[in-house]
């Protein structure tokens, strides 16, 4: 779940995350980044909420092995769909929608979106070159209310 709500993260480029991909400030406080492979290679940092979750998992590995696979490491099977077979073993609670990584990455650029972040900023931390594959969260994005658009537009004085 941090990979997805924290991090942003999609299936694909969790299955071949290693530990030593995962990066936190000398003295275990601060910013944990992480660090991804191509086709959408970039640095991001983790959300706050997110932070501790996984630096905790990254350190419990790392003391093993820092070339160890992030997600399910004692696994060696790597098919595209590592993740999604895994989530779907889980076990919700009765009305609660299944964990889907393509889910929280929505619900991850959703409060980037809410949270009036820079559009280059989250089109970067996306990983994406346009903003064709952001528009379906368009939908899930609450109204700006009359007065705030009218002020945000009309710029600062």
């Amino acid at each position: 779940m941090a990979l997805g709500l924290g991090v942003g993260l999609d299936s694909p480029e969790i299955i071949p995350l290693r530990v030593h991909v995962v990066r936190r400030a000398p003295g275990g406080s601060g910013p944990v980044v992480v660090a991804t492979r191509a086709p959408r290679k970039r640095e991001i940092l983790c959300r706050r909420p997110w932070e501790g979750v996984l630096a905790s998992a990254a350190d419990r590995l790392e003391t093993a092995d820092a070339a160890q696979y992030l997600f399910r490491p004692n696994s060696y099977s790597r098919g595209t769909n590592t993740v999604t077979n895994f989530l779907a073993r889980t076990q919700p609670s009765p009305n609660v929608p299944r964990l889907v990584m393509g889910r929280l990455r929505a619900t991850w650029l959703a409060e980037l979106f809410e949270e009036r972040l820079p559009i280059t900023v989250i089109v970067a931390a996306a990983g994406v070159d346009t903003l064709h594959g952001l528009s379906r969260i368009l939908p899930f994005l609450s109204a700006v209310p009359a007065e705030e658009a009218a002020r945000l537009l009309r710029g600062s004085q």
